[in-house]
Parts: structure tokens; sequence; C-alpha cells
């Protein structure tokens, strides 16, 4: 069937082989896509919006990039459910293949994952101003140890609205930081 004109469908089409578009399609309702849906380009690109403001890229060999023209482009990892417990996860891990789960065997020291702030000088340079990074220690078996190493151009700020900065082990307090008047406590919490 080779359609050269307009053509309006008030039902529905079933197409069992391959639908080829040489101009673009435009939808007026929902599209419900049952199975896989390939973007075979190394430039695919989702606009979102009317506007398309928010777009999210295939870049080539790296990954997905999220970006939007507005005053703030914010990502939201939002978890909708009515029972408590409910609890957004973010995940940074390696995979072994290319199966979501399927997390690749890491080695002592071997970074596990990281999240890059960057910003851009006076001199047009990118510049990276805060590392988060994790860093697998040892190679038991069972749950992987991780070292949290901050790295930071400039300055850390803790600001506890609370007055009091705990250190922890294993859920277990050890030590202290707390204001108490206009005086810094360091305080030991094992006897």
């Amino acid at each position: 069937l080779t359609v050269t004109d307009d053509a309006a469908i008030g039902g529905t089409l079933a197409v069992t082989g391959v639908a080829t578009f040489t101009a673009t399609p435009v939808f007026s309702a929902d599209v419900t896509i049952e199975d896989d849906l390939f973007l075979d380009s190394d430039s695919a690109t989702i606009h979102f919006g009317e506007d398309g403001e928010v777009k999210l890229f295939h870049v080539a060999d790296i990954g997905l990039q999220l970006t939007g023209s507005g005053l703030n482009s914010n990502f939201t990892l939002a978890a909708y459910h009515t029972t408590d417990g409910t609890t957004p996860d973010l995940k940074l891990a390696k995979s072994g293949s290319n199966t979501i789960g399927t997390n690749a065997a890491t080695a002592d020291g071997e970074a596990l994952g990281q999240i890059r702030f960057a910003g851009v000088d006076t001199s047009g340079d990118s510049r990276e101003a805060v590392t988060m990074s994790v860093a697998q220690v040892g190679t038991a078996s069972g749950a992987v140890a991780g070292d949290f190493t901050l790295d930071v151009a400039g300055d850390i700020n803790l600001d506890a609205d609370g007055g009091d900065i705990n250190f922890k082990d294993g859920g277990t307090l050890f030590g202290f930081m707390a204001k108490s008047n206009n005086d810094l406590l360091l305080g030991n919490a094992i006897s």
C-alpha cells in the first residue's frame, strides 16, 4: 500500500510488517508502543514540550544528555506510590552486559561511579568544580565496600540548621561537632 497524499484513519491501523515514513509523521493523540523502540541514529533526540525546550540527546559512544533551555534545567526522580517505604532510587553501576541488573565484577580500588559538577570559566574553558566518586575497597565476596571521595576546587560548607554534625560507623554515633552559643564543640560519643 502506497499513500502519496493525506490519509485519515478513524480506527485502528495494524501494520504487521515495516512502516516507512519519508516525511515526519504527526500524531495528535497518544502513541502506545508495546515493545522496543529503536532510535537508529548516533544523534537521536527526543524533544519535550510545546516548544521543545527540553531535549534528551544520544551522544555517540558516550550516553545520554538531558538539556533544558529554561531558567532551570531540572531532573526529578519521584516514586509515586500509596504505601509507606517507597523510595526513589538512582543507581550508578558498571554493567557486565547490555542487560540492566547484570553488574560487572570490579576490583579493589576500581571506580564504581562518579558525579561531576562542571562549569565554564571566564576564558571559555570547561572546568570541573566538584567531583563525588566512589571506589571499591577490597575484593571480598558479599557486600561491596566503597570509599567516598569529595574533591572540591573551592571550600566545603556544611550548613546544619540543627547545629550538630554527627560522625557514625555502622549507624553508631562515635563523634560529633556542635555549636554551643558561639563555641565549637568537638565531642567523643564513645565513653
